[in-house]
Parts: C-alpha cells; structure tokens; sequence
C-alpha cells in the first residue's frame, strides 16, 4: 500500500490534480491547489493592475497634451518679466528726465523764501528801530519834504 500511496503523491506532484487517499485530499494535492489557486489570483490582480496603469498612463498623456494645447495659447512669464522691466525703465527715465529739474528748482525757491523771510525780518527790525528816531525831515501839506527848524 505504502508503494501505491506514493505512486500517487508523484503522480499528483506532476499532474497538480485532487488525489483522495482514505476518504481524504492528500497534503500535496492541498498544496498544489493552493499554488496554483495563488498563482491564479497572482495573475489576475497582476493583469488587472496592469490595465489599470495603462488606463491611467493614457488618460495621463491626455491630460498632458491637452495642458500642452492651453498652454501654446498663452505668453511665456518670461515676456511678462521683461515688459514689466521695460516699463519700469521708461517710467524711471522719464522722471529722471521731467522732474528731477524741478526738484531742484523746489529746493532753490525754498532757499529763496527763507532769505526773504529773514529779509523781511530785519527791514521790519530797522523800521522799528528808524520809527523810534527822529528825522529831521517832516511832510508839508502838499506832500512835500522839509527839513525841521
């Protein structure tokens, strides 16, 4: 019996079948059946997650070139930064051109306002003082200047 028994088991190793020894699946058909039950499973998950990276690699490729397509419409930021650093040149120059001169000028007439002021000053001083003198000199009824006796 124990020459049969092993007959079987070779054969079952070889074929992969169910070889019921005593009423009962023989451990290496057991075996066999889940090796080839998880290489089964193995394949189709396998297969499927395949598929499922191809769909999304090709949906991928889409997406990129539709984002290519949006993109060729639009200007590269690169001619933005280069129009906001030619206006900022114009702008500069164009001030340095038309108002730098009158910043000096406003600095001049302040100068001058502030001598005037302090001119202003002084002659009111000497008018103060020259009021508090005595001239010899007194006005007629006509307007006329004459010398006091």
């Amino acid at each position: 019996m124990e020459e049969g028994y092993n007959r079987e088991d070779k054969y079952a190793e070889k074929t992969h079948e169910r070889i019921v020894v005593d009423g009962s699946y023989s451990f290496e058909g057991r075996l066999s059946q889940y090796k080839d039950s998880l290489r089964k499973d193995y394949d189709d998950l396998r297969k499927e997650l395949e598929d499922k990276i191809e769909k999304k690699s090709i949906e991928n490729k889409q997406d990129v070139s539709r984002i290519e397509s949006e993109n060729k419409n639009r200007l590269p930021t690169q001619w933005f930064v280069w129009t906001i650093a030619a206006a900022v040149t114009i702008v500069a120059a164009w001030w340095c051109l038309s108002y730098s001169r009158l910043l000096n000028w406003q600095n001049e007439a302040i100068k001058q306002i502030h001598e005037i002021d302090i001119k202003s000053e002084i002659n009111k001083a000497d008018l103060e003082s020259s009021k508090s003198r005595e001239f010899p000199i007194t006005v007629d009824e006509k307007g006329f200047l004459r010398l006091k006796e």
